[in-house]
Protein backbone atom coordinates (compact mmCIF):
# COMPACT_ATOMS: atom_id res chain seq x y z
CA UNK A 1 0.00 0.00 0.00
CA UNK A 2 2.85 2.38 0.92
CA UNK A 3 4.60 1.70 -2.37
CA UNK A 4 1.44 2.39 -4.36
CA UNK A 5 0.82 5.61 -2.46
CA UNK A 6 4.40 6.75 -3.04
CA UNK A 7 3.51 7.38 -6.68
CA UNK A 8 1.83 10.61 -5.53
CA UNK A 9 4.96 11.81 -3.74
CA UNK A 10 7.92 13.80 -5.08
CA UNK A 11 11.01 11.69 -5.96
CA UNK A 12 12.87 12.88 -2.86
CA UNK A 13 10.24 11.11 -0.75
CA UNK A 14 9.14 8.24 -3.01
CA UNK A 15 12.61 6.88 -3.84
CA UNK A 16 13.54 6.09 -0.21
CA UNK A 17 10.21 4.28 0.17
CA UNK A 18 10.88 2.21 -2.96
CA UNK A 19 14.47 1.44 -1.88
CA UNK A 20 13.18 0.22 1.47
CA UNK A 21 10.61 -1.94 -0.34
CA UNK A 22 13.44 -3.62 -2.25
CA UNK A 23 14.42 -5.23 1.07
CA UNK A 24 10.90 -6.39 1.97
CA UNK A 25 10.63 -10.09 2.95
CA UNK A 26 7.66 -10.48 0.59
CA UNK A 27 8.98 -11.19 -2.96
CA UNK A 28 5.87 -9.64 -4.53
CA UNK A 29 6.69 -6.34 -2.80
CA UNK A 30 10.34 -6.51 -3.85
CA UNK A 31 9.23 -7.21 -7.41
CA UNK A 32 6.75 -4.30 -7.41
CA UNK A 33 9.47 -1.99 -6.11
CA UNK A 34 11.88 -3.03 -8.87
CA UNK A 35 9.22 -2.37 -11.50
CA UNK A 36 8.25 0.94 -9.89
CA UNK A 37 11.76 2.36 -10.10
CA UNK A 38 12.03 3.90 -13.56
CA UNK A 39 15.26 4.18 -15.57
CA UNK A 40 15.36 7.88 -14.69
CA UNK A 41 15.32 7.06 -10.99
CA UNK A 42 18.08 4.49 -11.41
CA UNK A 43 20.41 7.44 -12.04
CA UNK A 44 20.27 7.90 -8.29
CA UNK A 45 23.38 6.02 -7.03
CA UNK A 46 21.44 4.57 -4.10
CA UNK A 47 18.81 3.13 -6.45
CA UNK A 48 21.37 1.66 -8.84
CA UNK A 49 23.26 -0.02 -5.99
CA UNK A 50 20.06 -1.42 -4.48
CA UNK A 51 18.90 -2.82 -7.83
CA UNK A 52 22.30 -4.40 -8.53
CA UNK A 53 21.98 -6.23 -5.23
CA UNK A 54 18.37 -7.16 -6.00
CA UNK A 55 19.41 -8.67 -9.35
CA UNK A 56 20.91 -11.47 -7.26
CA UNK A 57 17.63 -12.11 -5.45
CA UNK A 58 16.78 -15.72 -4.74
CA UNK A 59 13.37 -15.21 -6.39
CA UNK A 60 13.88 -15.37 -10.18
CA UNK A 61 10.97 -13.02 -11.01
CA UNK A 62 12.35 -10.38 -8.64
CA UNK A 63 15.84 -10.78 -10.09
CA UNK A 64 14.49 -10.45 -13.62
CA UNK A 65 12.56 -7.25 -12.81
CA UNK A 66 15.69 -5.71 -11.31
CA UNK A 67 17.81 -6.62 -14.32
CA UNK A 68 15.20 -5.21 -16.72
CA UNK A 69 15.17 -1.88 -14.89
CA UNK A 70 18.97 -1.74 -14.79
CA UNK A 71 19.18 -2.43 -18.54
CA UNK A 72 17.28 0.77 -19.33
CA UNK A 73 19.45 2.95 -17.12
CA UNK A 74 22.35 5.13 -18.22
CA UNK A 75 23.91 5.11 -14.79
CA UNK A 76 27.56 3.95 -15.13
CA UNK A 77 27.22 1.48 -12.24
CA UNK A 78 24.08 0.00 -13.79
CA UNK A 79 25.80 -0.38 -17.17
CA UNK A 80 28.87 -1.98 -15.58
CA UNK A 81 26.59 -4.40 -13.75
CA UNK A 82 24.71 -5.35 -16.92
CA UNK A 83 27.95 -6.07 -18.79
CA UNK A 84 29.18 -8.14 -15.87
CA UNK A 85 25.92 -10.10 -15.73
CA UNK A 86 25.99 -10.79 -19.49
CA UNK A 87 29.54 -12.08 -19.25
CA UNK A 88 28.48 -14.57 -16.60
CA UNK A 89 30.61 -13.01 -13.88
CA UNK A 90 27.84 -13.23 -11.32
CA UNK A 91 26.60 -16.79 -10.72
CA UNK A 92 23.31 -15.54 -9.28
CA UNK A 93 22.26 -13.80 -12.51
CA UNK A 94 21.45 -15.75 -15.69
CA UNK A 95 23.87 -14.39 -18.36
CA UNK A 96 21.45 -15.33 -21.15
CA UNK A 97 18.75 -13.11 -19.66
CA UNK A 98 21.20 -10.24 -19.22
CA UNK A 99 22.47 -10.66 -22.79
CA UNK A 100 18.88 -10.50 -24.02
CA UNK A 101 18.67 -6.93 -22.68
CA UNK A 102 21.97 -5.53 -23.95
CA UNK A 103 20.20 -3.99 -26.94
CA UNK A 104 18.83 -1.42 -24.48
CA UNK A 105 22.22 -0.53 -23.01
CA UNK A 106 23.51 2.69 -24.53
CA UNK A 107 27.21 1.98 -24.21
CA UNK A 108 29.89 1.06 -26.81
CA UNK A 109 31.01 -1.82 -24.61
CA UNK A 110 27.59 -3.46 -24.95
CA UNK A 111 27.88 -3.39 -28.74
CA UNK A 112 31.39 -4.85 -28.57
CA UNK A 113 30.28 -7.62 -26.22
CA UNK A 114 27.38 -8.57 -28.50
CA UNK A 115 29.70 -8.80 -31.52
CA UNK A 116 32.17 -10.88 -29.54
CA UNK A 117 29.39 -13.26 -28.51
CA UNK A 118 28.21 -14.06 -32.05
CA UNK A 119 30.71 -16.91 -32.58
CA UNK A 120 30.03 -18.34 -29.12
CA UNK A 121 29.75 -22.11 -28.85
CA UNK A 122 26.83 -21.44 -26.52
CA UNK A 123 24.07 -21.42 -29.14
CA UNK A 124 21.58 -19.59 -26.93
CA UNK A 125 24.13 -16.86 -26.24
CA UNK A 126 25.00 -16.50 -29.94
CA UNK A 127 21.34 -16.36 -30.95
CA UNK A 128 20.61 -13.74 -28.30
CA UNK A 129 23.58 -11.64 -29.41
CA UNK A 130 22.33 -11.73 -33.00
CA UNK A 131 18.84 -10.66 -31.93
CA UNK A 132 20.12 -7.77 -29.80
CA UNK A 133 22.38 -6.45 -32.55
CA UNK A 134 19.31 -6.18 -34.77
CA UNK A 135 17.54 -4.17 -32.09
CA UNK A 136 20.46 -1.74 -31.97
CA UNK A 137 20.13 -1.00 -35.73
CA UNK A 138 23.85 -0.23 -35.84
CA UNK A 139 25.38 -0.56 -39.34
CA UNK A 140 28.73 -1.44 -37.77
CA UNK A 141 27.25 -4.85 -36.93
CA UNK A 142 26.72 -5.80 -40.59
CA UNK A 143 30.06 -7.62 -41.20
CA UNK A 144 29.79 -9.64 -37.99
CA UNK A 145 26.14 -10.53 -38.61
CA UNK A 146 26.86 -11.47 -42.22
CA UNK A 147 29.58 -13.83 -41.01
CA UNK A 148 27.22 -15.29 -38.39
CA UNK A 149 24.58 -15.78 -41.11
CA UNK A 150 26.94 -18.34 -42.66
CA UNK A 151 27.32 -20.22 -39.38
CA UNK A 152 26.81 -23.95 -39.24
CA UNK A 153 24.13 -23.50 -36.59
CA UNK A 154 20.84 -22.69 -38.40
CA UNK A 155 19.31 -20.88 -35.41
CA UNK A 156 22.24 -18.46 -35.23
CA UNK A 157 22.35 -17.95 -39.00
CA UNK A 158 18.60 -17.32 -39.16
CA UNK A 159 18.57 -14.72 -36.40
CA UNK A 160 21.62 -13.02 -37.89
CA UNK A 161 19.77 -12.64 -41.21
CA UNK A 162 16.67 -11.29 -39.49
CA UNK A 163 18.80 -8.73 -37.65
CA UNK A 164 20.45 -7.66 -40.90
CA UNK A 165 16.97 -6.93 -42.21
CA UNK A 166 16.26 -4.77 -39.16
CA UNK A 167 19.40 -2.72 -39.79
CA UNK A 168 18.00 -1.83 -43.21
CA UNK A 169 19.71 -0.55 -46.33
CA UNK A 170 23.28 -0.73 -44.94
CA UNK A 171 22.78 -4.52 -44.85
CA UNK A 172 21.26 -4.90 -48.33
CA UNK A 173 24.40 -6.01 -50.16
CA UNK A 174 25.21 -8.52 -47.43
CA UNK A 175 21.71 -10.02 -47.63
CA UNK A 176 21.82 -10.23 -51.43
CA UNK A 177 24.98 -12.28 -50.98
CA UNK A 178 23.06 -14.62 -48.65
CA UNK A 179 20.14 -15.32 -50.97
CA UNK A 180 21.48 -18.74 -51.94
CA UNK A 181 22.29 -19.85 -48.41
CA UNK A 182 21.15 -23.51 -48.23
CA UNK A 183 18.10 -24.05 -46.04
CA UNK A 184 17.74 -20.38 -45.16
CA UNK A 185 16.76 -18.86 -48.47
CA UNK A 186 13.30 -17.88 -47.27
CA UNK A 187 14.72 -16.14 -44.21
CA UNK A 188 17.15 -14.15 -46.34
CA UNK A 189 14.35 -13.16 -48.73
CA UNK A 190 12.16 -11.92 -45.88
CA UNK A 191 15.04 -10.01 -44.30
CA UNK A 192 15.88 -8.41 -47.64
CA UNK A 193 12.27 -7.24 -48.00
CA UNK A 194 12.45 -5.70 -44.53
CA UNK A 195 15.32 -3.44 -45.62
CA UNK A 196 12.84 -1.56 -47.89
CA UNK A 197 15.80 -1.00 -50.22
CA UNK A 198 15.04 -0.75 -53.98
CA UNK A 199 18.33 -2.54 -54.66
CA UNK A 200 16.68 -5.70 -53.36
CA UNK A 201 14.17 -5.85 -56.23
CA UNK A 202 16.33 -7.03 -59.21
CA UNK A 203 17.88 -10.06 -57.44
CA UNK A 204 14.49 -11.09 -56.09
CA UNK A 205 12.98 -10.90 -59.58
CA UNK A 206 15.81 -13.03 -60.94
CA UNK A 207 15.10 -15.65 -58.29
CA UNK A 208 11.36 -15.58 -59.01
CA UNK A 209 12.10 -16.34 -62.65
CA UNK A 210 14.15 -19.43 -61.76
CA UNK A 211 12.64 -22.47 -63.55
CA UNK A 212 11.03 -25.03 -61.25
CA UNK A 213 12.07 -28.63 -61.85
CA UNK A 214 9.18 -30.19 -59.96
CA UNK A 215 5.56 -30.64 -61.00
CA UNK A 216 3.69 -27.31 -61.17
CA UNK A 217 0.82 -27.18 -58.70
CA UNK A 218 -2.70 -26.38 -59.97
CA UNK A 219 -4.48 -23.10 -59.31
CA UNK A 220 -5.87 -22.90 -55.81
CA UNK A 221 -3.97 -25.96 -54.55
CA UNK A 222 -2.46 -25.85 -51.08
CA UNK A 223 1.26 -25.16 -51.38
CA UNK A 224 3.18 -28.29 -50.48
CA UNK A 225 6.80 -29.34 -50.48
CA UNK A 226 8.68 -32.42 -49.43
CA UNK A 227 12.20 -33.02 -48.19
CA UNK A 228 13.20 -34.42 -51.59
CA UNK A 229 11.55 -31.61 -53.58
CA UNK A 230 13.81 -30.80 -56.54
CA UNK A 231 15.72 -27.52 -56.62
CA UNK A 232 17.03 -25.07 -57.23
CA UNK A 233 14.03 -23.37 -55.56
CA UNK A 234 11.45 -25.09 -53.38
CA UNK A 235 7.73 -24.22 -53.52
CA UNK A 236 7.68 -22.12 -50.33
CA UNK A 237 10.60 -20.07 -51.62
CA UNK A 238 8.49 -18.90 -54.56
CA UNK A 239 5.78 -17.74 -52.17
CA UNK A 240 8.38 -15.97 -50.02
CA UNK A 241 9.54 -14.13 -53.14
CA UNK A 242 5.98 -13.10 -54.00
CA UNK A 243 5.46 -11.71 -50.50
CA UNK A 244 8.79 -9.86 -50.58
CA UNK A 245 8.11 -8.19 -53.91
CA UNK A 246 4.66 -7.10 -52.75
CA UNK A 247 6.12 -5.75 -49.51
CA UNK A 248 8.79 -3.75 -51.34
CA UNK A 249 6.09 -2.11 -53.49
CA UNK A 250 8.39 -1.40 -56.43
CA UNK A 251 6.66 -0.96 -59.83
CA UNK A 252 9.48 -2.91 -61.51
CA UNK A 253 7.90 -6.02 -60.04
CA UNK A 254 4.57 -5.59 -61.85
CA UNK A 255 5.49 -7.32 -65.14
CA UNK A 256 7.33 -10.24 -63.49
CA UNK A 257 4.44 -10.77 -61.08
CA UNK A 258 1.89 -10.79 -63.91
CA UNK A 259 4.03 -13.29 -65.83
CA UNK A 260 4.17 -15.43 -62.71
CA UNK A 261 0.40 -15.15 -62.22
CA UNK A 262 -0.08 -16.57 -65.71
CA UNK A 263 2.52 -19.35 -65.67
CA UNK A 264 4.23 -19.62 -62.29
CA UNK A 265 4.71 -23.11 -60.80
CA UNK A 266 3.08 -22.61 -57.37
CA UNK A 267 0.99 -20.09 -55.47
CA UNK A 268 -0.35 -18.15 -58.46
CA UNK A 269 -3.48 -17.37 -56.46
CA UNK A 270 -1.30 -15.27 -54.14
CA UNK A 271 -0.23 -12.82 -56.85
CA UNK A 272 -3.34 -10.56 -56.92
CA UNK A 273 -2.74 -9.50 -53.35
CA UNK A 274 0.85 -8.56 -54.19
CA UNK A 275 -0.21 -6.64 -57.30
CA UNK A 276 -2.73 -4.70 -55.24
CA UNK A 277 0.10 -3.75 -52.87
CA UNK A 278 2.03 -2.29 -55.80
CA UNK A 279 -0.80 0.19 -56.40
CA UNK A 280 -1.52 2.19 -59.54
CA UNK A 281 1.44 0.79 -61.50
CA UNK A 282 -0.46 -2.51 -61.70
CA UNK A 283 -3.68 -1.14 -63.13
CA UNK A 284 -2.91 -0.63 -66.81
CA UNK A 285 -1.24 -4.04 -67.33
CA UNK A 286 -4.07 -5.82 -65.50
CA UNK A 287 -7.07 -4.45 -67.41
CA UNK A 288 -6.32 -6.27 -70.72
CA UNK A 289 -6.03 -9.53 -68.79
CA UNK A 290 -9.80 -9.41 -68.20
CA UNK A 291 -10.00 -10.60 -71.83
CA UNK A 292 -7.31 -13.29 -71.57
CA UNK A 293 -8.14 -16.71 -73.01
CA UNK A 294 -7.29 -18.42 -69.69
CA UNK A 295 -10.17 -18.19 -67.24
CA UNK A 296 -7.88 -18.37 -64.22
CA UNK A 297 -5.82 -15.47 -65.53
CA UNK A 298 -9.05 -13.48 -65.92
CA UNK A 299 -10.13 -14.46 -62.42
CA UNK A 300 -6.86 -13.43 -60.79
CA UNK A 301 -6.65 -10.18 -62.77
CA UNK A 302 -10.18 -9.35 -61.61
CA UNK A 303 -9.22 -10.14 -58.01
CA UNK A 304 -6.25 -7.77 -58.19
CA UNK A 305 -8.35 -5.02 -59.76
CA UNK A 306 -11.01 -5.57 -57.10
CA UNK A 307 -8.45 -5.00 -54.38
CA UNK A 308 -7.25 -1.84 -56.10
CA UNK A 309 -10.78 -0.54 -56.69
CA UNK A 310 -11.79 -1.00 -53.06
CA UNK A 311 -8.51 0.41 -51.78
CA UNK A 312 -8.74 3.78 -53.52
CA UNK A 313 -11.39 5.92 -55.18
CA UNK A 314 -8.92 8.46 -56.56
CA UNK A 315 -8.07 6.29 -59.56
CA UNK A 316 -11.32 5.00 -61.07
CA UNK A 317 -9.74 2.76 -63.71
CA UNK A 318 -10.10 -0.51 -61.73
CA UNK A 319 -13.69 0.36 -60.80
CA UNK A 320 -14.61 1.30 -64.36
CA UNK A 321 -13.01 -1.83 -65.87
CA UNK A 322 -14.88 -4.13 -63.50
CA UNK A 323 -18.19 -2.33 -64.04
CA UNK A 324 -17.72 -2.63 -67.81
CA UNK A 325 -17.11 -6.36 -67.40
CA UNK A 326 -20.55 -6.94 -65.84
CA UNK A 327 -22.13 -7.14 -69.30
CA UNK A 328 -19.88 -10.06 -70.30
CA UNK A 329 -21.40 -12.30 -67.59
CA UNK A 330 -17.95 -13.88 -67.28
CA UNK A 331 -18.07 -16.03 -64.13
CA UNK A 332 -14.26 -16.00 -63.95
CA UNK A 333 -14.22 -12.22 -63.57
CA UNK A 334 -17.18 -12.30 -61.20
CA UNK A 335 -15.46 -14.96 -59.07
CA UNK A 336 -12.23 -12.99 -58.87
CA UNK A 337 -13.92 -9.71 -57.97
CA UNK A 338 -16.86 -11.08 -55.97
CA UNK A 339 -16.18 -8.76 -53.02
CA UNK A 340 -16.30 -5.74 -55.31
CA UNK A 341 -19.51 -6.88 -57.00
CA UNK A 342 -21.22 -7.60 -53.68
CA UNK A 343 -20.30 -4.12 -52.43
CA UNK A 344 -21.40 -2.60 -55.76
CA UNK A 345 -24.78 -4.35 -55.50
CA UNK A 346 -25.81 -3.94 -59.16
CA UNK A 347 -29.32 -5.41 -59.66
CA UNK A 348 -29.21 -8.65 -61.62
CA UNK A 349 -25.63 -9.58 -60.77
CA UNK A 350 -26.75 -12.05 -58.09
CA UNK A 351 -27.29 -14.69 -60.80
CA UNK A 352 -23.72 -14.30 -62.05
CA UNK A 353 -22.36 -14.35 -58.50
CA UNK A 354 -24.19 -17.60 -57.75
CA UNK A 355 -22.81 -19.10 -60.98
CA UNK A 356 -19.32 -17.96 -59.97
CA UNK A 357 -19.59 -19.80 -56.65
CA UNK A 358 -20.66 -22.97 -58.44
CA UNK A 359 -17.92 -22.77 -61.08
CA UNK A 360 -15.10 -21.73 -58.72
CA UNK A 361 -15.94 -23.41 -55.39
CA UNK A 362 -14.60 -21.26 -52.59
CA UNK A 363 -15.57 -21.43 -48.93
CA UNK A 364 -14.51 -17.83 -48.37
CA UNK A 365 -16.83 -16.67 -51.16
CA UNK A 366 -19.69 -18.72 -49.71
CA UNK A 367 -19.23 -17.22 -46.25
CA UNK A 368 -19.06 -13.76 -47.79
CA UNK A 369 -22.38 -14.37 -49.55
CA UNK A 370 -23.93 -15.75 -46.37
CA UNK A 371 -23.15 -12.55 -44.49
CA UNK A 372 -23.73 -9.87 -47.12
CA UNK A 373 -27.47 -9.29 -46.64
CA UNK A 374 -28.61 -10.43 -50.10
CA UNK A 375 -31.22 -13.17 -49.74
CA UNK A 376 -30.46 -14.88 -53.10
CA UNK A 377 -26.75 -15.00 -52.25
CA UNK A 378 -27.39 -16.21 -48.71
CA UNK A 379 -29.63 -19.00 -50.03
CA UNK A 380 -27.01 -19.98 -52.63
CA UNK A 381 -24.28 -20.09 -49.97
CA UNK A 382 -26.35 -22.33 -47.69
CA UNK A 383 -27.23 -24.68 -50.55
CA UNK A 384 -23.59 -24.82 -51.67
CA UNK A 385 -22.37 -25.62 -48.17
CA UNK A 386 -24.95 -28.38 -47.72
CA UNK A 387 -24.10 -29.94 -51.06
CA UNK A 388 -20.38 -30.11 -50.31
CA UNK A 389 -20.83 -30.82 -46.60
CA UNK A 390 -18.96 -27.63 -45.69
CA UNK A 391 -19.68 -25.86 -42.44
CA UNK A 392 -20.06 -22.15 -43.16
CA UNK A 393 -20.87 -19.66 -40.44
CA UNK A 394 -22.83 -16.45 -40.24
CA UNK A 395 -20.96 -13.50 -38.78
CA UNK A 396 -20.44 -9.78 -39.35
CA UNK A 397 -17.96 -9.05 -42.13
CA UNK A 398 -18.61 -5.33 -42.50
CA UNK A 399 -19.41 -5.58 -46.23
CA UNK A 400 -23.09 -5.40 -47.11
CA UNK A 401 -24.84 -5.81 -50.44
CA UNK A 402 -24.78 -2.52 -52.32
CA UNK A 403 -22.62 -0.68 -49.78
CA UNK A 404 -19.13 0.10 -51.06
CA UNK A 405 -16.83 0.63 -48.06
CA UNK A 406 -14.99 3.91 -47.80
CA UNK A 407 -11.31 3.36 -48.63
CA UNK A 408 -8.73 4.22 -45.98
CA UNK A 409 -6.85 6.78 -48.09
Amino acid sequence: MALRASGDLPPTESIPIAIAALQDPDPSVRNAAAVYLSPAQVSDPQVAQALIALAQDRDSSVSWSAVQTLASSRDPKAIDAMLSFAQGKNPKVDPHQAMALLGRVQDPRAFALLVESLPSTDTQMAVTAAEQLGDLHDPRAVPALAAAARANVPAVASDAMISLGKIGSPATEALIGLLNQPGLQNVAIGALANTKDPRAVPPLIVLLQTPYKGTPQPYGAAITQTADDPGPLRPMTYTALLDALGQLGDPRAVAPLIDYMKSGPVGRDLVPRQLAQLGSASIEPLIPLLHDSNENTRRLAAEALSGLAMKSTKDTRPHDALVAAIGTHDVAIIAGAYQFYVALGTPGTETDLVAALQHFPNQGMAEYFLNCGSVPLEDAAIAWGQKLHYHITQQVYGIAWGQMPKPAE
